[in-house]
């Protein structure tokens, strides 16, 4: 009995040797921004519906919590009662998330702002990374949105908006396999007065899936097709370029798909035949399914 006693005594030592060692699993968080704080993050994990809530538990910046995170976590972000602005970042990693918030009194809308020093506004990069309830504005100064080098990249309720003279919208590239767009609006109309717009959406790698979108670009294209054995998937969406080519593709592109389904697409000036051109127009493979070519004017 003693013998037995014994073993089952080192068996336990044993198990709780083992259980220290062993790497705990990360627990993933959800850290808060807030405009209105100074910057203190006293208790960043604090939720905004919090009854004890202050705006000194958040972080001040997207910057600030996107360095104080973990992959897995999420950034929440306060739009106030009317809306808040806060400077881009490159979101990396993985499995991690940036939403406006949709908590009473923190809903108001929340605009990601042109970061000079990276080129763009917000970039997502990285694998299974997410950001959702956003404005994206270029500022009129360049790139909105760039998905760049990112795996299942997902993206849903944004608009991306003030796009520059001759940069995008949303720019899709690098070695990017995968990136979901779900309840998009980009508008590129929104320049200064004989500016030439940029275009809506660039797309040099992977396969984009649109779907529930407005692309509106009266200054230019609606996509601009860059490389070769690209592919893009539009349900359920408005396609308007008033003023250019809906789909264009650069010179030498070839083993390009662009599939529309139960669509609405404007052809540049009205004309039937500006719907998809460029140089490389015949190495695209365009799949129309239940769409409405042509139907209507412009929305500008």
């Amino acid at each position: 009995m003693r013998e037995i006693n014994t073993k089952r005594v080192l068996i336990c030592i044993v198990a709780i040797f083992v259980y220290t060692l062993w790497p705990a699993e990360a627990i993933a968080a959800t850290r808060y921004v807030n405009a209105d704080s100074s910057g203190a993050a006293n208790n960043p994990t604090r939720a905004f519906s919090d009854a004890s809530y202050t705006p000194n538990d958040s972080y001040k910046t997207l910057a600030a919590a996107y360095a104080a995170s973990a992959n897995g976590d999420t950034i929440e972000v306060s739009g106030g009662s009317s809306g808040h602005s806060y400077q881009g970042i490159v979101l990396g990693g993985s499995n991690k998330q940036i939403r406006g918030s949709q908590a009473p009194g923190f809903n108001g809308p929340v605009t990601i702002t042109y970061n000079a020093t990276n080129g763009y506004a917000l970039s997502i990069q990285g694998s299974n990374n997410s950001i959702q309830n956003l404005v994206i504005s270029g500022e009129n100064t360049g790139l909105a949105l760039d998905v760049w080098n990112a795996t299942n990249a997902s993206v849903s309720n944004v608009t991306s908006m003030n796009i520059g003279e001759g940069s995008y919208g949303i720019r899709i590239g690098g070695t990017t396999n995968t990136a979901t767009f779900q309840n998009i609006v980009v508008d590129s109309n929104q320049l200064t007065s004989g500016s030439y717009g940029g275009r809506a959406i660039t797309q040099s790698s992977g396969t984009a899936n649109f779907s529930d979108c407005i692309i509106n670009n009266s200054g230019s294209m609606a996509l601009y097709v860059q490389t070769s054995g690209i592919t893009t998937n539009f349900t359920n969406c408005v396609l308007s370029a008033s003023s250019n080519y809906t789909f264009y593709a650069a010179a030498g592109v070839t083993g390009a798909t662009i599939n529309t389904n139960y669509s609405l697409i404007q052809g540049g000036g009205g004309a039937p035949q500006n719907f998809l051109s460029g140089p490389g127009a015949a190495g695209v493979t365009w799949h129309s399914n239940n769409d409405l070519l042509n139907a209507v004017p412009s929305f500008v």
